[in-house]
């Protein structure tokens, strides 16, 4: 069975690779291995859970095919690594791809990447982020975040997706990539502050992300404000029931952050409701006063009386 070491330095590898996809943007000119991105979703959950979903490109995948094909010497150098700690890695992974154990999980270095080599490719990323340390990716996951001031309570990082993938290991055909973790957070009160900041970049990488971010809020919420983005739009449900979201660009540099403030919604739709409820009620009930009231017979008319004279009568 694969030793402690092995597991160590699959961790090494895997969250370097994890590391390459979510926070390598910075070096794209100079590397164009790394990834552009697109976009940034986050969705908090009734229960705490913030769901962030990275979607990137991958605008030369060559290094990254070569990784996928079984050969992650060309991905490990774009990581910048001191040499001999390259070598340590690729050793590992070399004794890994050898042993009957652990030899299904790489690619068969055959030159080209096929599509059971991505499954297999996303399989060991999502196998092994258990063992990636919170340190290689600054400590803080995806994005570094905390809601009312507070840190997660733990963090994962979940699936990871490949698509165009396949093809020849020396193809630069871009690949698109979609990162998805989670962070579990103690979500109670009324009032909330989301603060997600930039990643502490692993290996040296500067850091600077241009990011399309949106954040979804659980049902019955509303934003109240946002601060770190451009060009935001804000929708809250009128009525208090659905969830609220934004969406809006932002540079992340070192340092910068984005807030989102968010509340219980007024029950307007409640209200409503209660409020046309009554107003029915009111238009019922006199409907059927009214109802009532025309169909309740009509009071007989007595024909009027002559008046009894007063005095003696007339004389004959």
């Amino acid at each position: 069975m694969p030793s402690r070491r092995g597991a160590i330095w699959r961790a090494i590898t895997v969250g370097s690779v994890v590391a390459l996809l979510l926070v390598g943007a910075p070096l794209a000119s100079a590397l164009p291995a790394l990834p552009s991105y697109a976009g940034v979703d986050l969705t908090l959950a009734t229960n705490g859970t913030l769901t962030i979903a990275v979607t990137s490109q991958v605008t030369n995948g060559s290094a990254l095919r070569f990784a996928m094909d079984g050969n992650f010497t060309p991905l490990l150098g774009v990581l910048q690594l001191n040499a001999s700690e390259t070598a340590k890695i690729v050793g590992t992974i070399n004794g890994l791809e050898s042993s009957p154990f652990t030899a299904s999980l790489f690619g068969n270095r055959n030159g080209q990447v096929s599509a059971y080599e991505v499954t297999t490719f996303e399989s060991l990323i999502g196998r092994e982020s258990s063992l990636v340390p919170k340190g290689l990716l600054g400590g803080t996951g995806v994005l570094p975040s905390t809601l009312d001031g507070a840190p997660p309570l733990s963090e994962s990082v979940g699936s990871v997706l490949f698509t165009g993938a396949t093809g020849s290991d020396t193809s630069t055909a871009p690949i698109g990539v979609q990162v998805q973790s989670s962070d579990a957070f103690d979500f109670a009160g009324s009032t909330h502050t989301l603060t997600l900041g930039s990643p502490s970049l692993p290996f040296g990488l500067p850091g600077s992300l241009d990011l399309n971010l949106s954040f979804t809020t659980p049902a019955g919420e509303m934003i109240t404000g946002v601060s770190g983005t451009t060009t935001d739009h804000v929708s809250n449900d009128p009525l208090g029931w659905g969830a609220a979201s934004m969406h809006g660009t932002v540079v992340a540099a070192t340092n910068s952050s984005v807030t989102v403030e968010f509340q219980n919604a007024p029950p307007v739709g409640t209200i409503a409701i209660i409020l046309g409820s009554l107003a029915v009620g009111g238009l019922v009930a006199g409907g059927w006063l009214w109802r009532r009231r025309a169909r309740a017979p009509a009071t007989p008319l007595v024909p009027p009386t002559s008046p009894v004279p007063l005095g003696p009568p007339p004389a004959p």
